[in-house]
């Protein structure tokens, strides 16, 4: 009987001792499979540049970079007129630093510690346990680490089960510099989650503290990042679930220019939701944003910003065909621009003919002090609408104006109303100037508030904007080119 007991003991400690090599080879598959079968990204392109399987550990190491196209985009872009001007030498030259450095492909090592049994934070029953890190090897995060002083700039662990359930934590370690004029100060990112292979489902949380940055009389700062997720991969370019992002404060300062600004914002969260219908065949999204205040803006107080976007019933194969085609496209020159455009088209025509809807609701702010509340509901029937006149919709949008129809309320304090009327005359006053004029801005401004008055008034009169208190009202209908607007009919055209 001990012989026998002994001669089990023996079978199954060879049998456990044989297993992580085994393992390891199962797990090498895996590993090379999801590199190898990963579609490619119009943006991003990850790579595995080495693996190296040993008996009870492997070493491997992939890579992330974006795309030459994407960069071409990226040049382009960046080489365009700001605001009508072009950037003055040093800006030019700090857009180009930063596109170089993102021209590189960034290196992560990983280290693969065979099952059945792992050890982290004691031993635990597993296919694999893998620590993913960071580390640059040269260039300027390399020097950035190195100032640093800190053994990595981020790192993952990874338990992988045997059921294709992964556990995963990470962090980046909190870091500081202080240098002359310019401080740099993190206090560090932990995430964790779960990712289910079968399903491609996944949970996550992450936080950080905080980050500020400052030099030369500016400084910015971010506190109380958070956030979490519940998704699930559709197809390469849907994900599927809700998303939150939330931060306590955010807050610039700026000594320098004639007005120094110190803009502080207070909890700024985003909340994001996307969802099939139960034939699977239409998407949803839905999106809310939201900020408690704004200050230190001369003349712009932002109170209790509540802003919902719901977008329905978009059909899932032109959404997706959409997405990896805007993403993709060559706009490094206004030839390719024009042409990548003209090719969007016919997916915007099939996005159409799933009869998509959109409501804005809420949309709700305070401004100085004065409230704007709003909210808008657009829907597009493609049954009304014959095939020949949906292939046309590109050529002609103006087709798409009688599978409109809508509605929507507003009600804004009539010292915005007058602002925003005002502003708009403004621009359009000094856009039709003759170029001797000898009008000032003030001049214009005036004229142009003057005129908002009025235009209010003329309105008021009409019965399309309904003044209650310090309050101005209305609400509107849109179907087959008519718009009503408070039972005033005006006609936009139709078929």
């Amino acid at each position: 009987m001990g012989k026998r007991l002994a001669l089990v003991l023996v079978i199954l400690v060879v049998g456990v001792a044989a297993l992580p090599p085994v393992l390891g080879m199962v797990y090498e598959r895996q590993v090379r499979a999801e590199f190898d079968q990963a579609p490619e990204h119009p943006i991003v392109a990850v790579q595995l540049t080495d693996y190296q399987r040993g008996l009870l550990r492997s070493t491997g190491t992939f890579s992330i970079a974006l795309t030459e196209q994407y960069l071409a985009n990226l040049r382009t872009s960046s080489q365009a007129p700001a605001d009508g001007k072009p950037r003055d030498a040093e800006a030019q030259a700090a857009v180009d630093g930063i596109l170089k450095a993102l021209g590189g492909a960034l290196s992560i090592d990983f280290e693969v510690q065979h099952g059945p049994v792992t050890m982290h934070d004691g031993p635990e029953m597993a296919l694999a346990f893998v620590r993913t890190t960071w580390t640059p090897d040269s260039g300027e995060l390399a020097d950035f680490q190195a100032r640093m002083n800190v053994p990595y700039l981020l790192q993952g662990d990874a338990i992988v089960g045997f059921d294709g359930n992964v556990q995963f934590t990470g962090k980046a370690p909190p870091m500081s510099e202080v240098n002359g004029n310019y401080s740099f100060e993190f206090s560090g990112l932990n995430f964790d989650g779960n990712f289910q292979t079968g399903t491609r489902s996944m949970q996550m949380t992450f936080a950080s503290e905080s980050l500020a940055v400052g030099e030369a009389g500016q400084a910015f700062r971010v506190g109380g990042m958070q956030g979490q997720a519940d998704l699930s991969l559709f197809s390469q370019f849907i994900w599927l679930g809700d998303t939150n992002v939330a931060l306590r404060e955010m807050a610039f300062g700026s000594a320098v220019g004639e007005i120094p600004m110190n803009v502080e914002v207070q909890n700024i969260a985003l909340a994001a939701t996307s969802q099939l219908n139960e034939a699977g065949d239409r998407l949803s999204l839905w999106g809310e944003y939201s900020i408690d205040s704004m200050t230190g803006v001369p003349g712009a107080e932002l109170a209790d910003l509540r802003l919902g976007m719901r977008f329905n019933d978009f059909d899932v194969w032109a959404y997706e065909q959409l997405v990896q085609q805007a993403q993709s496209m060559d706009t490094s020159s206004p030839e390719a621009s024009q042409a990548a455009l003209k090719d969007l088209a016919p997916l915007f025509t099939e996005l159409l003919r799933g009869s998509p809807g959109m409501e804005l609701a809420p949309l709700h702010l305070t401004w100085n002090g004065q409230p704007f509340e709003a909210d808008m509901r657009m829907n597009f029937d493609a049954s009304v609408l014959g095939e020949a006149e949906l292939e046309q919709l590109g050529a002609n949008p103006a087709l798409a104006l009688a599978a409109l129809s809508g509605d929507g309320n507003v009600s804004v304090s009539e010292a915005i109303a007058t602002q925003i009327v005002s502003s708009a005359l403004q621009d359009q006053l000094a856009q039709n100037l003759p170029p001797d004029s000898e009008l000032t801005d003030a001049q214009i401004a005036q004229a142009a508030s003057a005129q908002a008055a009025m235009t209010i008034e003329a309105l008021v009169q009409q019965g399309m904007l309904e003044r209650t208190g310090q309050l101005l009202k209305s609400d509107f209908d849109y179907a087959d080119g008519l718009l009503t607007v408070r039972g005033t009919a005006i006609p936009l055209g139709s078929r």
